[in-house]
């Protein structure tokens, strides 16, 4: 480490000083004070050599991972300032705030960028090209992963998404940048320690309000990140991975339907998931400080983060033990800094309740109340109940060809089982003596312990916590079965025949993607009437449907609004049409969400939205079943029938 590379880090570090103050000022409005010059000149110059330093003595690897945790706070504030100046307090402590939260963050990342600048400059135009020979497979199905979610990109919020976009909405009119608390108040949506997730889509929310495209922005940011973390981890766990073979398992996970299907309606469930991978992938690679980032993201997501947590954790303990049985594995267990970097989320997570003033705010029902009891029979609750946990099974292991998954790794148990029995022989060791040399076998399939603990508690809190059984809040299991599985495959075929099976798998999930083609989902689920084409229910089936997030296991649900806007196109709906449904208690939705929040037609677009300017009018909606007598009406009316509202036309349009 030479002079020069100080010298540079000094360097840029004032001109980030220097521009972190004049940006955060000129946003704010903040005038400077004598005295505050002279104090920020010296709190900037300490915080400047101690990160340099820092940043020389740790090693580049640590470094690096700091730097990509920087990245969050960084990104907050400078989209805050950018975008969001008219909300934020003239005052010294908002300043000092936003101006830390640029300054030191970026500090940590320029100082990466030149060591590991420095660390390379002896890279040749070989080394360069191998790069790129190596990684050519993932960057294709990266940018496939794009191109595939661009159509996504305005999808109307509906259901549980609407409620979760209008009061993100709503908090961020409110939310002053003053304190802790307010960030609090105006964030836990609904109910939930949504934090982390909210400080995360906030950057684009911001730069895009209301438009819904700026938190999907965030949600491709995330799933980039999240296939590319998939792609690394399947790398150095499976068995007979290759580039060309990694890409094709991470382009299957990414479109596992129920995280492609998901990937446009705003909910913390798909987040999770997405930091769930990133914890995951921190694990695998021996990353601590990204390892307890991701999971302080789960915890501050939703209180299913705790479950991936522990989860996680019960892996990594059981990894130790089986590397190192007896009394070695428990000093490896303690001398894991993964699990103090985790230690330190989860007990983070205790400030959060006593600011609360209990474990969660979140309750299904308003009779239900919030926290944590038992009671078989009751709701919002742990309790066993076998309705719930057989849909539950049911969603996790046969839903969207779920079914071939969990067959893959039933036969994978039982190859391992028959192989670990053929090792022990003789005959065996004497004629494989040199095949794991020869054929590269080389994962680190010890590392699927994380998975499955992660899979495992999740799967059986999933069972024993009684709520409303959605498929949705699967997305993390369905990622983590999708990983056993294709782990499970590659085991067994370790030649190139493995593109087959991989290729009848892809073509089978791209297709229930968009429709649902899985016979056995078909058979598992009751059906839904929606005129043409095929469509289960994914709820327990008491006799009493909501016909809202229960609809969501792919991308089919969208139909529904893509006609209710083509219906109110061709009608030439301005405004001033009454809006009737029949029978509407099943969630249509087709106005917004009374009384949460109402939708906006835009009249030059033709189609429903968030937001408001010159060209939308305020819509509203009458459900046909409470029409009086004395009810003011409009001079037209457009009725809306549903198929699966089991309505009947003639007799609602005569008597």
């Amino acid at each position: 480490m030479g002079i020069g590379l100080r010298i540079r880090q000094y360097l840029t570090g004032i001109c980030v000083f220097v521009s972190a103050a004049v940006f955060t000022s000129n946003a704010v409005a903040y005038d400077f004070m004598p005295v505050d010059i002279v104090y920020y000149i010296i709190a900037g110059a300490a915080c400047l050599v101690i990160v340099s330093e820092l940043s020389n003595f740790i090693s580049l690897k640590r470094l690096a991972e700091i730097a990509f945790v920087c990245i969050l706070p960084a990104a907050f504030a400078f989209s805050s300032m950018y975008n969001n100046a008219s909300h934020i307090r003239n005052d010294d402590a908002v300043f000092q705030g936003l101006f830390w939260l640029i300054y030191i963050p970026l500090l940590f990342i320029i100082n990466c960028l030149l060591r590991a600048a420095d660390s390379v400059s002896t890279l040749t135009i070989k080394d360069i090209c191998g790069f790129i020979r190596r990684n050519i497979w993932i960057g294709a199905v990266l940018i496939i992963v794009i191109l595939s979610r661009l159509i996504f990109m305005d999808t109307l919020q509906r259901w549980d998404a609407g409620e979760y976009y209008a009061r993100f909405i709503k908090g961020i009119k409110y939310f002053s940048y003053s304190s802790f608390s307010d960030f609090l108040n105006n964030f836990t949506l609904c109910g939930h320690p949504t934090l982390a997730f909210s400080m995360v889509y906030m950057i684009g929310e911001l730069a895009f309000p209301q438009q819904i495209k700026g938190v999907l922005i965030v949600n491709m940011v995330l799933t980039v990140i999240a296939v590319w973390c998939l792609y690394r981890i399947i790398m150095h766990v499976f068995c007979n991975s290759t580039p060309a073979r990694a890409a094709v398992y991470a382009f299957i996970i990414s479109f596992a339907p129920l995280f492609y299907g998901t990937f446009g309606y705003f909910n913390p469930d798909y987040a999770l998931a997405v930091f769930a991978v990133i914890a995951l992938y921190g694990y695998v690679y021996e990353l601590p400080v990204i390892t307890g980032f991701a999971c302080l993201l789960c915890i501050y997501t939703k209180e299913t983060g705790l479950v991936i947590v522990a989860g996680l954790t019960m892996g990594i303990f059981t990894d130790h033990l089986l590397r190192n049985p007896g009394c070695r594995g428990i000093v490896s267990i303690f001398k894991d800094m993964k699990l103090y970097f985790m230690l330190a989320a989860v007990i983070s997570y205790r400030f959060y309740t006593k600011a609360i003033g209990g474990l969660t705010n979140w309750s299904q029902t308003t009779e239900s109340g919030t926290g944590i009891r038992w009671d078989n029979n009751g709701f919002n609750c742990l309790g066993i109940n076998e309705a719930h946990i057989i849909t539950k099974l049911k969603q996790q292991f046969i839903l969207n060809f779920n079914w071939i998954l969990a067959a893959l790794i039933t036969a994978g148990i039982i190859y391992a089982a028959v192989m670990i029995i053929r090792k022990n022989s003789n005959a065996y060791k004497d004629s494989h003596a040199n095949k794991d040399a020869e054929t590269g076998n080389k994962g680190d399939m010890l590392k699927l312990c994380g998975v499955f603990g992660i899979l495992a508690a999740f799967t059986a809190f999933s069972c024993l916590y009684i709520t409303a059984a959605m498929a949705r809040y699967n997305v993390v299991g369905d990622i983590m079965l999708y990983v056993l599985g294709l782990a499970c495959l590659d085991m067994m075929i370790s030649n190139a025949a493995m593109y087959i099976p991989s290729a009848g798998i892809a073509v089978m999930l791209i297709a229930q993607c968009f429709y649902t083609v899985d016979p056995l989902t078909v058979a598992a689920f009751g059906g839904v009437d929606t005129g043409s084409g095929k469509m289960v229910y994914v709820g327990i089936e008491d006799g009493d449907r909501y016909y809202g997030d229960y609809l969501i296991y792919n991308t089919q649900y969208l139909w529904i609004d893509r006609v209710m806007d083509k219906l109110l196109a061709d009608s030439d709906y301005d405004g001033t049409q009454d809006i009737i449904l029949f029978n509407d208690y099943g969630g249509s939705q087709i106005a917004g969400n009374d009384p949460l929040y109402y939708y906006n037609w835009d009249k030059r677009l033709k189609k429903r939205v968030f937001y408001s300017n010159e060209n939308t009018v305020k819509m509203s909606y009458i459900v046909g079943d409470i029409l009086a007598d004395n009810m003011k009406l409009q001079s037209r009316a457009i009725v809306v029938f549903i198929p699966y509202m089991h309505n009947d036309e003639e007799k609602q349009c005569t008597g």
